[in-house]
């Protein structure tokens, strides 16, 4: 009776520990991935996006060099922590591999602009696997 006891309430601390990881996590990727958010590839393989320090030069204005993203994120895999920085613009930093997948930046928006209005950044990322399909 007492180990009976003792399974159903680590199956109830089990259920409550997973709903209460999940309910934060939003893979709604249809307009771009946000900062903050934690994204799920599979169950071994995670990221988010801490933050984004842009310097292109802005929509309406003339520019000798169209400038850069840098993105800050961390990336799990395998248990393990990824903090990691990559230039938007660095073909040898992006694309790149990790955890069997091909990863690119494609766009960081909204563009900068010199008289922009405060909106949320989204950012669109290719993820596409290494591991050849039979």
């Amino acid at each position: 009776m007492k180990r009976k006891k003792m399974i159903i309430a680590a199956l109830m601390l089990s259920v409550v520990t997973i709903t209460g990881c999940n309910k934060n996590f939003d893979n709604d990727v249809t307009d771009g991935y946000r900062i903050g958010h934690r994204y799920y590839i599979h169950d071994m393989l995670s990221f988010q996006i801490d933050s984004i320090r842009d310097y292109r030069c802005p929509a309406d204005m003339f520019c000798m060099w169209s400038g850069d993203v840098d993105m800050f994120f961390k990336i799990y895999y395998q248990r393990q922590r990824i903090d990691t920085m990559i230039h938007l613009i660095t073909n040898s930093q992006n694309p790149f591999d990790i955890g069997g997948y091909k990863w690119k930046i494609t766009e960081v928006s909204p563009y900068p602009g010199s008289s922009e209005k405060k909106r949320e950044t989204r950012i669109k990322i290719e993820i596409k696997s290494n591991i050849p399909t039979m």
